[in-house]
């Protein structure tokens, strides 16, 4: 019998992504739109939109003052803390992985390493998606608002100057809130009541783009606010197709066959193997 491993097209990247990513298009298509009630969409806007113009009212001029009474070690703290708001270390690991997974040639690896690969491939492509989708959308709607920014304001208060580019006019939303909002709405999906301390975590980041008087508060809350909820369609969707997730029970992560293998396989031995097996044809 012929061996498909050595077929003229069969391992060619045109003929891999057919094999790898056709499926994964027509779970979605199968799964799209996400059912999702009107009725709470609407609601939790309104009252997400409530909470933001309640804290722009009462929260900003708070921690502008709580931010400028902060020692030094607050201060040091919180620009330390800041940094991990910055979504490239979450996008390159889990998009560099999707990307090797979902154009490898699986046929060099047993099909049991194979399925282990793409189930982690699938939740790292899900990952990438929930993290990047709402960064995108906070990028859009920052000129669009043009709040200027509290470090940049001479008097205080608010204002806003719409239809504005640059750092100065990029105040609302907190892109790293929108990051660490939607971190956190992965890591309750991912790990469950685990995940307690990535969420404190993720708002400690969020909060410290107030400490730090780059940002309002409420600035913070709309950000956290619109990560968590864009993060939240994404999961749900990707649960829906059995994409890196599964709604079974609730939604949570669908990597069964992936710790099969590494617990079988004595660690990750056979799964990097199967990995360097299907990039490299051998």
């Amino acid at each position: 019998m012929k061996d498909r491993r050595l077929s003229p097209d069969g391992g060619s990247l045109a003929a891999r992504c057919r094999r790898n990513w056709v499926p994964v298009a027509a779970r979605l298509k199968r799964t799209w739109p996400l059912g999702i009630d009107p009725v709470w969409t609407t609601a939790a806007v309104a009252v997400g939109s409530a909470l933001i113009v309640l804290v722009g009212l009462t929260g900003d001029a708070a921690a502008a003052e709580w931010h400028a009474s902060l020692g030094d070690w607050a201060r040091r703290f919180f620009a330390f803390a800041t940094r991990f708001g910055k979504s490239d270390w979450l996008l390159v690991p889990s998009g560099g992985i999707a990307v090797l997974v979902f154009f490898a040639d699986w046929r060099y690896a047993g099909r049991a390493v194979a399925a282990a690969w793409m189930e982690i491939g699938a939740y790292a492509g899900v990952v990438f998606v929930a993290i990047a989708f709402p960064g995108i959308v906070a990028d859009v709607v920052k000129p669009l608002v043009g709040r200027v920014r509290p470090n940049a304001l001479k008097n205080g208060g608010a204002e806003f100057v719409p239809f504005t580019l640059g750092y100065a006019h990029a105040s609302f939303p907190s892109g790293h809130a929108t990051t660490m909002g939607a971190l956190a709405v992965v890591a309750v999906a991912t790990f469950g009541a685990r995940s307690l301390p990535i969420v404190a975590a993720a708002a400690i980041v969020a909060v410290s783009r107030a400490m730090i008087g780059v940002h309002n508060l409420s600035d913070v809350v709309a950000g956290g606010l619109l990560g968590a909820g864009l993060a939240y369609v994404v999961v749900g969707q990707a649960a829906a197709a059995g994409l890196g997730f599964t709604a079974r029970g609730g939604v949570r992560t669908r990597l069964g066959a992936a710790r099969a293998v590494f617990v079988r396989a004595d660690g990750g031995g056979r799964l990097l193997d199967g990995l360097m097996r299907a990039l490299t044809r051998r």
